[in-house]
């Protein structure tokens, strides 16, 4: 595949992992969850979205350095 075409999917996929992390955001600091199975629920998809941005962020410097080489 060209390196045009996987940057512009890690692009799209960057900006959905950051707007996941916002509307999750907006649950834990707006909607206040009440049950202990909530809030572990909530925290645990928080971690998946976090882990799931900073896997994409790597991704994307390795195909801005391969562009650059």
């Amino acid at each position: 595949m060209p390196i045009k075409i996987i940057k512009r999917i890690v692009d799209i996929i960057t900006v959905c992992a950051i707007v996941y992390v916002l509307y999750l955001g907006y649950f834990i600091f707006f909607d206040k969850p009440t049950t202990s199975y909530e809030i572990t629920s909530l925290y645990v998809k928080t971690g998946y979205a976090y882990l799931t941005l900073f896997i994409i962020l790597i991704i994307r410097t390795l195909v801005n350095k391969k562009r650059a080489a």
